[in-house]
C-alpha cells in the first residue's frame, strides 16, 4: 500500500557546482561510526540521505538515464525538515520534485527544492510492491555478498581478496573460525546465510573472483578526497544497478580519506562502507549488515550498549558466541514458530516455558514473548540460556526489551531488566488492566529453560514489592 502526503519543505539553496538529479529521491538513514582520540567507537546522528541518479540530455528533454550513462549519487540531503528525516523510512520513503534536485557534486549535498512531495511506502514484505533489487529485504534464505577492493595510484585497500574471501565468508578457511556468514547461519538457525557471488558475473568488465573483486584507478588519487567521493567512485566502477547481481555489496575504501571514520551502512538497503582494515573485521560487518537488514542498535536503560545482543555490542569484541535479542530476534523472523503474542486487549494471566535460543532442536515450547501495551510500546521476554553460543551479559537469566516502533519496523531496544529465579518486573499502565507483572517462577535444567507467569489487575502489595526488586538492580 502507498501513502502519498504533500509537504512543502524548506527553499533550497542555490551553489555554483549544482548538477540536476531526477526527480525521484529515495531517503536513506545511516550513523557513521567514528573512532575519537583514544580508540574509543561512537556514531554520529542519525542523517538522512539521498539515493539518486544524474539525469541525461535527449531530445525529450531531460530525465533519467535508464540506459546507466547517468551517475548514481548518494548524497546527503539538506534543507529537509527535522520531523520528516525522523519520520521517514530508509529506502522506501520516496521524496519527489517534478523538476529534479540540484545536486553539489563538491560538497556532496542534494537540495531539497519547495513543493516536494513524500511518497511512503507500508507493507514492504509484500514483494510485489518492489523490484527483484529489493531482495535485501528478505531475512530467511541464502544471500550473495560482493566485495569491493579500490586501487589507486597512492593508495591500495590493505586486505588482501584472499584475506577477505577467508575472514568474512570464510573461502579458504580453517572452518573452524567464526566469520560473517557462519555467524549469521549459527544464529538464524541456518534460515539467514550469505556467500560469494557466483565466479564469473561481469561488473562492468570487473569480473567476480569468488566473490571480490577490485577496482583499479590508474590514473586517481586517495588522498585529499572523502570517503563519500571514493565511494561514489568506486560504484560507478561497478556499471549500472550492481546490486542486481549481488543481494549486498560491501566496499573497502582504501586508506587516505581520514582515520576518524570507521564504516557506515544504509539501513533497509545493500550498500555497507568501511575504511580500509575495518573491512576485514567480521563484526564490524555483521553489525553494519545488521542495519542493511533494518535492525537498530540496543542499548540498556543508561543508555550503554546492551551486550546482551550483537547489535549492541562494539565492534572490539568477539562475535563468535553473540546473537541477538529478543526484539531482534522476533523481527528477523528465524523462530517466527516460538513466538508467543498478547495485547493489552486479550491478555489474560498465564503461564509460559521459555528455552533459550541455542535450544532449538531439544525443546518445542516457545522462544520470545511479544507483549504490546496500549502505548504503543511493545516488551519483548526471551530466556539467554548461555551454551554453545549466547552471550555472557544476562547469561541463563530471563531478559525484558521494550522497543516503540512496529515489530519488523526498525526501531531501537532498550533493555529493561535481567531476572532470576523468583524476580520480577513491573509494566506500569500496560492496558485496560492496569499494571503488569511478569515474574520467573522457575529456572529449570535438562532442557535449560525458564518458567515466566505473567500476571494482571496487581494488588498494591504486588506493585511494591516487585517494584523495589527493580530499582535495585
Amino acid at each position: 500500500m502507498m501513502i502519498l502526503t504533500v509537504i512543502l519543505i524548506a527553499a533550497a539553496s542555490s551553489c555554483c557546482y549544482a548538477i540536476r538529479t531526477d526527480k525521484h529521491c529515495t531517503i536513506l538513514k545511516t550513523k557513521i561510526v567514528n573512532e575519537d582520540d583514544n580508540g574509543q567507537l561512537y556514531s554520529s546522528e542519525s542523517k538522512c540521505y539521498c539515493e539518486t541518479s544524474e539525469r541525461s540530455a535527449t531530445r525529450r528533454g531531460l530525465r533519467r538515464n535508464l540506459s546507466g550513462e547517468g551517475r548514481s549519487i548518494i548524497a546527503e540531503m539538506i534543507d529537509l525538515d527535522p520531523s520528516i528525516c525522523d519520520e521517514a523510512v530508509s529506502s522506501e520513503t520516496i521524496v519527489t520534485s517534478s523538476d529534479g534536485f540540484e545536486w553539489d557534486s563538491a560538497a556532496n549535498i542534494i537540495s531539497t527544492p519547495i513543493g516536494a512531495s513524500i511518497i511512503s511506502h507500508h507493507g514492504w514484505k509484500d514483494l510485489e510492491l518492489f523490484s527483484q533489487n529489493d531482495q535485501h529485504l528478505i531475512k530467511t534464505r541464502h544471500k550473495t555478498i560482493l566485495i569491493v577492493r579500490g586501487k589507486y595510484i597512492d593508495q591500495e585497500t590493505t586486505p588482501s581478496e584472499d584475506a577477505l574471501r577467508r575472514d568474512l565468508l570464510g573461502v579458504g578457511g580453517d572452518g573452524n573460525t567464526a566469520n560473517l556468514s557462519s555467524h549469521y547461519e549459527t544464529c538464524s538457525n541456518g534460515k539467514l546465510s550469505f556467500g560469494p557471488v557466483v565466479t564469473g558475473v561481469d561488473f562492468n568488465g570487473y569480473t567476480s573472483n569468488n566473490s571480490v573483486i577490485t577496482v583499479n584507478f590508474d590514473d586517481s588519487s586517495v588522498t585529499g578526497n572523502s570517503h563519500n567521493t571514493v565511494r561514489d567512485a568506486m560504484l560507478t566502477e561497478l556499471g549500472t544497478n550492481p546490486e542486481s547481481k549481488a543481494d549486498h555489496i560491501v566496499l573497502c575504501i582504501p586508506p587516505g580519506t581520514g582515520d576518524s571514520w570507521v564504516a557506515y551502512s544504509y539501513v533497509n538497503h545493500w550498500l555497507s562502507v568501511y575504511n580500509d582494515d575495518w573491512c576485514d573485521n567480521p563484526f564490524a560487518l555483521i553489525r553494519e549488515l545488521g542495519h542493511n537488514l533494518n535492525l537498530a542498535e540496543s542499548v540498556s536503560m543508561d543508555s550503554s550498549p546492551d551486550q546482551s545482543d550483537i547489535m549492541g555490542l562494539p565492534y572490539s569484541f568477539s562475535p563468535s558466541e553473540i546473537c541477538f535479542n529478543g526484539p531482534n530476534t522476533y523481527q528477523m523472523g528465524w523462530y517466527s514458530d516460538r513466538h508467543v503474542d498478547f495485547t493489552s486487549r486479550n491478555l489474560i494471566d498465564t503461564e509460559v516455558s521459555l528455552i533459550g535460543f541455542v535450544d532449538l532442536d531439544k525443546s518445542d515450547e516457545s522462544m520470545i514473548i511479544r507483549l504490546s501495551s496500549s502505548s504503543g510500546i511493545d516488551y519483548y521476554v526471551h530466556f539467554n540460556h548461555r551454551a554453545d553460543y549466547g552471550s555472557d551479559e544476562g547469561g541463563d537469566q530471563v531478559l525484558i526489551a521494550s522497543k516503540d516502533t512496529l515489530p519488523l519496523d526498525y526501531g531501537q531496544s532498550i533493555l529493561l531488566v535481567k531476572l532470576n529465579a523468583g524476580e520480577e518486573y513491573i509494566i506500569p499502565n500496560f492496558g485496560r488492566s492496569g499494571d503488569l507483572k511478569i515474574q520467573v517462577t522457575e529456572l529449570g535444567s535438562n532442557p535449560r529453560k525458564a518458567r515466566v507467569s505473567i500476571k494482571t489487575k496487581l494488588n498494591s502489595e504486588d506493585t511494591v514489592a516487585s517494584s523495589s526488586i527493580f530499582w535495585d538492580r
